[in-house]
Order: structure tokens, then C-alpha cells, then sequence
């Protein structure tokens, strides 16, 4: 079933503000508190906000290769994310019982992302 005028407007109000009510303000419900969470419960328009959502959202697979290629440009912060996609940055510490607390320090050697840490 198409969605009235009146719905499509409130849809397109919804998606930008992700609050019922106001989207039902700005497409001229009369009762924007009532009409906006009951428009909500609709199956059409559920459905219609599942479709808009399946049709822009972004797979992992394109923000990789967006990634990538700024990555490939010399963006550092990119090549970390890469990094951290592919799990290769990942610390792992084992410690095992004990009543003693530990201490475990981490360094990381011309790591260009590391912050200065005074030392203790």
C-alpha cells in the first residue's frame, strides 16, 4: 500500500529526527503527541522505515574500501582503523589469582597514536 502525502512527509521528518511526535508536527498532524508513536505501530510504515534503512545504510565491506583508499592517501588515522578491522592491534594481558596487585605496562614503540603518559 502507498503512503499518503501526509505520511511520506512525516517519514522523511522522522528519519531526520528520529522522534515521532515532531515528525508529526512537522507533516501537520493535529495531534502530533497521539498520531506520531501511533504512526509508529504501522505496518506500513515500518516497513517503509525498514526499506529506507536497508536502501542507505552502509555495509562494512564499502566503509572498509573507503577506508582504504584514504588510507592508501597517507591518512594515518585511516591506517589504524584498517588496523583495528582487522584486528591487529589488539593487547592481550593473562594473569592468573594472587592477592597482589600487578601493574602491566604497555609500550609501544614509534607508535605514532600513542599519547605521552607521565610517568608515575
Amino acid at each position: 500500500m502507498a503512503l499518503t502525502k501526509k505520511r511520506r512527509v512525516w517519514l522523511e521528518a522522522y528519519l531526520q529526527t528520529w522522534n515521532a511526535t515532531e515528525a508529526a508536527r512537522q507533516a501537520g498532524y493535529s495531534f502530533p503527541n497521539k498520531s506520531g508513536p501511533a504512526l509508529l505501530k504501522d505496518e506500513h510504515i515500518r516497513q517503509a522505515i525498514d526499506e529506507r534503512l536497508e536502501s542507505e545504510h552502509m555495509k562494512a565491506s564499502e566503509a572498509l574500501a573507503l577506508i582504504a583508499r584514504k588510507a592508501r592517501k597517507g591518512n594515518l588515522r585511516a591506517l589504524e582503523l584498517i588496523g583495528k578491522a582487522h584486528r591487529l592491534f589488539v593487547d592481550r594481558v593473562e594473569h592468573e589469582g594472587g592477592e597482589r596487585p600487578i601493574q602491566v605496562v604497555i609500550e609501544y614503540v614509534d607508535d605514532p597514536f600513542a599519547s605521552e603518559v607521565p610517568p608515575s
